[in-house]
């Protein structure tokens, strides 16, 4: 499970989290990687299991100046065949 926090500062932020759902209702495996200043390194094929989300701090018209969740993913394997 890895944590999430959006702090929205343009329009496409508040997208974020239903693009995110997106993905996950294709039930597709997506490839991660995982990234350092000297480069990323293959993860392999991840599927994403369950996505959270909570909102907080808001502006007077109900805009969240905090988007908060969770995403929860499971390593994808290839089917076996006899």
């Amino acid at each position: 499970t890895l944590d999430i926090a959006v702090y929205p500062e343009k329009k496409q932020d508040f997208y974020w989290f239903d693009q995110l759902q997106q993905l996950a209702d294709k039930g597709e495996p997506y490839r991660l990687i995982g990234g350092s200043p000297s480069g990323g390194v293959d993860l392999g094929l991840w599927v994403i299991d369950q996505i959270e989300r909570s909102d907080a701090y808001f502006y007077e018209d109900g805009t969240p100046m905090e988007m908060k969740g969770s995403l929860s993913i499971s390593e994808y394997g290839e089917d076996e065949t006899q």
